[in-house]
């Protein structure tokens, strides 16, 4: 079970010869000799339990809600390279949070879900290095869904993380925010996630420059008027996923307009582009309930910046120990 959030300090005096086995080192991160399916390995889930949480939270003194920060992820040669990026970005604010001198640090959990049948060794190995409360759990998406032209990606990793949010580990009060792995975060968002009291957007940037979706604020209410969209289109909610985060109260709420107080909901019924709208309508009536952060969303925190595929057709041929060394890249 995760320890108090300091950083980890490695005992290199150990020697693992006189235990028998090799101690775990988070810096480390199993070099593999020769083996690059092992890194690849599955492992059992692992959840930070709520109990952890809640003296990690007495500890730290917090009295701001904690921000459950959803990620799916996929294995895909870029996968290593978004999730550092990423994990640094979330350990950054925990610093800060811990450094703050107004106290009542705010905490970050972070739920990564692996599309896939059961977890992987190299990403465990990665949460455990940073050492921030987590859960690594794997939701497989089924093939029959993936043979739309444009298939939504993260449902099922979405849903299973809410349900887990709402029945294992989620402590009210809390945020819930959808952040996608090959995503670029501005530290500031998270204290403006921690701003939300139901339902909270921004504005998102799309790489290449001028390309963004955001909401207009009437600087008369304070409340939003209207979507402004990358791409016209016929959504009431044009919101991007990147772009929305809801108070993690409506989990165990009623507040959902399904009808049958079920918990909104994403699904593989609706087409890529109609996944958020979708599920601002279970939640929502009209624009002006939806809470304007970002400076009445004129300040982007979250842009979208897909990271290139490199060419599946080089290779490192020269490294003795390029089998053991490739599942960190």
């Amino acid at each position: 079970e995760q320890q108090q959030l300091q950083p980890q300090q490695n005992n290199h005096d150990a020697s693992p010869r006189a235990t028998g086995r090799i101690p775990f080192d988070p810096n480390f991160l199993g070099r593999y000799k020769g083996e690059f399916s092992r890194a690849m390995e599955p492992i059992s889930s692992y959840v930070t339990t709520k109990e952890k949480v809640l003296e990690l939270q007495q500890t730290l003194q917090s009295t701001h809600p904690i921000v459950y920060f959803i990620t799916p992820t996929a294995h895909r040669r870029t996968q290593m390279a978004d999730l550092t990026r990423l994990g640094q970005t979330l350990l950054l604010d925990q610093y800060q949070q811990q450094q703050s001198t107004s106290g009542g640090g705010g905490l970050i959990y972070w739920v990564l879900i692996e599309d896939a049948l059961r977890c992987t060794k190299r990403l465990r190995h990665f949460l455990k290095r940073l050492n921030i409360p987590f859960a690594h759990v794997a939701v497989r998406t089924p093939p029959n869904t993936k043979n739309k032209t444009l298939p939504p990606r993260g449902v099922e990793q979405r849903n299973y993380a809410m349900d887990l949010v709402q029945n294992r580990v989620g402590i009210a009060p809390g945020i819930v925010y959808f952040g996608d792995d090959d995503n670029v975060y501005d530290v500031r968002l998270f204290n403006e996630l921690r701003k939300i009291k139901r339902i909270g957007v921004l504005p998102v940037g799309y790489r290449g420059g001028g390309h963004y979706e955001r909401c207009i604020v009437n600087p008369d209410t304070g409340m939003v008027d209207s979507i402004v969209e990358k791409i016209p289109t016929r959504r009431k909610y044009p919101v991007d996923m990147a772009g929305l985060a809801y108070h993690s109260s409506l989990l165990w709420s009623s507040s959902s307009k399904n009808g049958d107080n079920r918990p909104a909901t994403f699904s593989h019924d609706w087409s890529n582009g109609q996944q958020e709208t979708r599920f601002l309508q279970q939640l929502v009536d009209s624009v002006q309930e939806l809470e304007p952060l970002a400076y009445n969303c004129t300040h982007f925190f979250v842009w979208h910046l897909s990271t290139t595929q490199p060419d599946s057709a080089l290779k490192v041929v020269d490294d003795p120990d390029y089998d053991s060394l490739r599942h960190m890249v």
